[in-house]
């Protein structure tokens, strides 16, 4: 039942880009489908995606792009899931592996620390590996 929610959200998401107006030539990929400006509008591949689609009610992004997040890659859109409520959100995909730092996430377990550069990172009980963001000097 939850796979079905999945596609069907990404079904939405993907068909109100469609709608959206754009400038010719520019694109995206959502980590599953990709997404070009033809004509004006966005035409996007519709493949059945095997990444878990996560929705956020709160988003703070300014502009194009995304961001990885815990190995979920992020960016805010606009979606329409009901006719009269129109949001921007964040939507998520979760990636099958990232790393993060040089561990392979979602392998990072137990009570494990490990050096960046100047960041020391270490494995949550949840299994996510994080990392300090001191700015390091680079070696000379």
């Amino acid at each position: 039942m939850m796979k079905a929610q999945v596609v069907v959200v990404l079904v939405m998401v993907l068909a109100f880009r469609q709608a959206q107006q754009c400038e010719e030539g520019t694109g995206f990929n959502d980590g599953c489908n990709t997404c070009s400006c033809i004509d004006g509008h966005y035409l996007c591949t519709m493949r059945a995606c095997l990444h878990e689609v996560v929705i956020y009610e709160w988003c703070s992004a300014n502009g194009e792009g995304g961001w990885l997040k815990n190995c979920h890659w992020c960016k805010c859109d606009t979606v329409n899931t009901d006719p009269s409520d129109i949001k921007t959100v964040q939507v998520c995909t979760r990636e099958a592996s990232c790393f993060i730092g040089s561990k392979v996430w979602p392998e990072c377990s137990g009570d494990v620390h490990w050096q960046e550069d100047c960041n020391t990172c270490h494995c949550t009980n949840e299994g996510v590996a994080v990392c300090t963001k001191k700015r390091c000097q680079p070696e000379e």
